[in-house]
């Protein structure tokens, strides 16, 4: 999934008070919709999931996985409903994510 340039620009305003706001990082790692929507003013649709983490003191890289591939070409049921419907999606309301 590509993030728009608006949702790019949240992003970095997020990462960046994280950084520097105790608080607000907190809040981010227990209800990341609530800490965004209280801190920044931004909804997340309950559809889209999302989680901070942390990296340990003991780890020098955190990596996230890529998704896995499945072998047999065939469509979960996720990717069969971003295909399914044939209409395009209406435009995002810049107050959501």
């Amino acid at each position: 999934m590509t993030m728009s340039t608006a949702h790019q620009e949240a992003l970095e305003q997020i990462l960046t008070r994280a950084a520097v706001d105790l608080d607000f990082r907190k809040a981010l790692l227990v209800d990341p919709r609530k800490a965004i929507l209280d801190g920044l003013g931004v909804r997340i649709p309950a559809s889209f999931r999302v989680k901070f983490i942390e990296r340990g003191k003991d780890v020098d890289a955190l990596i996230v996985l890529p998704d896995l591939q499945r072998q047999d070409d065939e469509l979960d049921d996720c990717d069969l409903e971003s295909v399914a419907g044939g209409s395009d999606p209406p435009p995002p309301d810049p107050s959501t994510w």
